[in-house]
């Protein structure tokens, strides 16, 4: 009986929205070559020196909370990308955590390459489905990101579903 139960537990866990999501986003990585990534960089490491190419110089808990990152653990990636030579920092003199971060050339080599591996896996995934697909993607992709920032974790502390009504019909968000 109980084995029962547990099959059934994984099966309906197997249809859930947040298990294709990460099944999804494990096929992305695969297909992107993380980890051995090209360069040799995790998908937090390339997706902060990819996010410090957008600023002439930003600092460290600016690239964690854009990455979703607690402030201490950014410090120990940004230790890693300066020590392969990606990235340099201006130390504040009293919190690392304000340090300001560049590139250096040879993080800027390895974002073009990024880059180029990314844009040649977007061009395809977008040619497999229609422009309206992919705007509903994108859409739907950007409310479960903010959806997501709103949510506190924890079993009892998901948010209770939005009811709105549009062209005359009940939606839940």
């Amino acid at each position: 009986m109980v084995r029962i139960l547990i099959i059934s537990i994984l099966r309906m866990h197997h249809h859930t929205l947040v298990f294709h999501i990460i099944k999804l986003g494990k096929k992305v990585q695969k297909a992107l070559g993380h980890k051995p990534y090209p360069f040799s960089l995790g998908v937090s490491q390339a997706s902060a020196v990819v996010f410090i190419s957008q600023h002439k110089s930003i600092n460290q808990s600016e690239i964690a909370k854009h990455l979703h990152m607690e402030p201490a653990s950014m410090v120990t990636l940004i230790d890693e990308l300066e020590r392969i030579g990606l990235v340099n920092r201006d130390s504040h003199k009293i919190d690392r955590r304000h340090n300001k971060i560049t590139l250096t050339a040879k993080g800027k080599k390895t974002v073009a390459k990024i880059g180029k591996v990314t844009e040649k896996l977007d061009n395809y995934l977008r040619n497999k489905k229609t422009k309206n697909d992919v705007k509903t993607l994108l859409n739907l992709t950007e409310k479960l990101s903010n959806n997501l920032d709103k949510w506190k974790g924890g079993e009892n502390a998901l948010p209770k579903p939005k009811r709105t009504l549009e062209n005359g019909h009940a939606q839940t968000s």
